[in-house]
């Protein structure tokens, strides 16, 4: 092997680094926590996302629809944030192209989606 493609292992002491980001980057190990989980979820929301726009029209609109019903709940209880990162994500998977003519109508589900996504961002401002 070149020195170029010496393969290097390395340990990490977790807890150490742990306390390290708990303690001098965020202002409480609760707040680290907190921020670690949401990191979690948003990484897994936007597999899912890409996991169901894999799936084909149906479960995608069946998934963004559960995103915004998740999104709505989520404002109710206080989580605005939350709320809104839901909502942005069913504008990014439809793509958020302005103003719907055919908002209303039965068949133009993404249409729809984009419509009751800008209303809730409306509704969290």
């Amino acid at each position: 092997m070149t020195a170029d493609h010496i393969p290097h292992t390395f340990q990490v002491d977790l807890r150490g680094l742990v306390d390290l980001l708990s303690h001098h980057l965020y202002s409480s190990p609760r707040v680290y926590l907190r921020e670690l989980l949401q990191n979690a979820v948003d990484a897994i929301t936007a597999r899912a996302i890409t996991l169901f726009a894999s799936l084909g029209d149906p479960a995608r609109h069946d998934h963004t629809g559960a995103q915004l019903m998740a999104a709505w709940l989520e404002s109710d209880l206080g989580r605005g944030s939350a709320a809104g990162v839901r909502a942005r994500a069913v504008l990014e998977e439809y793509g958020d192209e302005g103003e719907d003519e055919n908002d209303t109508e039965p068949d133009n589900i993404p249409a729809r989606r984009r419509a009751e996504a800008r209303a809730l961002l409306n509704y969290l401002d």
